[in-house]
């Protein structure tokens, strides 16, 4: 029998599921609340990448009025500060660029820069970055020959050359010389292959890895950082399930009457 009555069976079914559906509600507002990077059209946070390499720098160009106050630092998903990137100052002009160095652990970030004026805050801008490891690309080199060999090499990915993958190597008689290139993109993933390629065609003869013909295939992690996101779709969807759970579970009355129960 169902009763509306305070402390009857429908009010402790109802308690329990109202309370688990706030905190979905409060979830689903933590994993779906997006930023659209401004809250004025007079201030705005550009940067000269929308990912980097860890350790690397990235520079971002803040727009705003002569005379406002800024304030800015990376903030990490757990919505952390990141002290090593705080930046401050006072915009001389409209524009101004700050560089600022990822940190060493990879993941997503967002630049939160804070515009004052006469020390009222105007407006704050958040700008999404991520910060990823670099993919390392090993190649080893061997001069077959009988005199040292030097060539300008650089490395092909999937059939792209990879620029700033330029190098100049010089590999004695019957040595060998390892390279390397940080290999950084976002989102990059599944199976793909790269090889060491040169330009200088009359030098290569003696050299064995270099050319398509040594290509190497190697695969790619997922580099999305999208984890925390299906992590908390997993808990939306076990809290769904509780609430389910609880609100058909029967209440049984201990200690009543059989004519109240």
């Amino acid at each position: 029998m169902v009763r509306l009555q305070e402390g009857g069976v429908l009010t402790k079914k109802v308690i329990p599921a109202l309370a688990i559906a706030f905190m979905l509600m409060a979830g689903g507002f933590l994993v779906l609340a997006a930023d659209d990077g401004t809250d004025a059209a007079a201030t705005n946070v550009v940067g000269d990448r929308t990912y980097v390499e860890t350790g690397k720098t990235v520079t971002f160009t803040l727009s705003g009025v002569s005379g406002y106050t800024y304030e800015g630092s990376l903030i990490d998903s757990g919505g952390n500060k990141v002290s090593s990137t705080s930046v401050s100052g006072t915009m001389n002009s409209s524009s101004v660029n700050k560089t600022i160095t990822a940190p060493s652990t990879a993941g997503s970030y967002r630049f939160h820069v804070m515009f004052f004026d006469s020390g009222n805050l105007v407006s704050e801008v958040k700008v999404p970055i991520k910060v990823v490891d670099p993919i390392v690309l090993k190649v080893t080199l061997k001069n077959t020959g009988s005199v040292s060999v030097t060539a300008d090499v650089f490395f092909v990915v999937d059939g792209n050359r990879m620029e700033g993958s330029d190098t100049t190597v010089t590999i004695p008689a019957g040595g060998t010389k390892e390279i390397t290139y940080n290999f950084v993109v976002n989102n990059f993933s599944g199976n793909h292959r790269f090889y060491v390629d040169s330009e200088s065609t009359g030098m290569i003869g003696p050299i064995e890895g270099i050319g398509s013909s040594y290509s190497v295939s190697f695969h790619a992690e997922d580099s999305s950082y999208s984890w925390l996101s299906y992590l908390m779709l997993i808990i939306v969807i076990v809290m769904i399930l509780i609430l389910i759970y609880v609100y058909r579970k029967p209440v049984k009355n201990y200690g009543k009457p059989k004519g109240r129960r």
